[in-house]
């Protein structure tokens, strides 16, 4: 059954031109405002999505990195397994990130240092034999005052190179220790220096006692 409705059929005066430019203007305006929203959400998304992790990749970037512990081991064999080198002038296994190749070869090219297996001199050891020994070796008063201006070059070259170099060199200890070989406070070194206080020895003279060392490297960056 059909009902016509007479309000439904009451006349409906139309828009005028400027209310219907201003309804259009006012939905354009709101459809602005929700773009200018969406948009500024997704960069606002954005920037917590991605800047974050680039700030943090740059930070790491900048840290120096972490020392691994005694990174050739604790024997020759294990050191040359993992690709380290033997330095004379540190007497230590080393590996390519802390070896210095062109100041080591300025330290052998001074002269033929040798290496005995006693006080007495009755055994020399060639460097390889010295690299592979377990035992303490001799050496001249000259290898130990030279190693020391060797070992201060060389914390030079790494600071300045940004390269790895040996904890035990990076300490004030081995500073010290060489400080008071220099000054010839020979009372303030200790015991594994066999100098006699109250006699002079001459630089050819054995006066060293070496132990082959496998150390810890650190980078420079982390010591300052």
């Amino acid at each position: 059954m059909l009902f016509w409705s007479q309000e439904k059929a009451r006349y409906q005066p139309l828009d005028s031109e400027g209310e219907r430019w201003q309804r259009q203007q006012n939905t354009r305006e709101n459809w602005s405002r929700r773009y200018g929203w969406a948009i500024t959400s997704l960069l606002l998304l954005a920037n917590l999505l991605i800047i974050p992790p680039m700030v943090y990749k740059v930070w790491q970037a900048q840290q120096p990195p972490q020392p691994v512990i005694k990174p050739c081991g604790s024997s020759w064999q294990e050191a040359a397994a993992k690709g380290c080198q033997y330095d004379v002038m540190m007497n230590e296994w080393l590996p390519p990130s802390c070896f210095d190749a062109e100041l080591t070869a300025e330290f052998k090219n001074i002269t033929q240092w040798p290496f005995w297996t006693d006080e007495s001199a009755t055994q020399q050891l060639s460097e390889e034999e010295l690299s592979r020994r377990t035992e303490l070796t001799w050496t001249t008063v000259e290898y130990h005052y030279t190693h020391c201006v060797f070992t201060w070059i060389k914390l030079q070259r790494a600071i300045e190179q940004q390269r790895d170099i040996e904890s035990s060199i990076a300490k004030m200890a081995h500073t010290q220790h060489c400080k008071a070989l220099m000054l010839g406070k020979m009372e303030e070194l200790d015991t594994a220096i066999l100098y006699p206080t109250n006699d002079t020895l001459s630089m050819k003279d054995l006066g060293t006692l070496l132990e082959v060392g496998f150390p810890t490297c650190i980078n420079a960056r982390s010591m300052y």
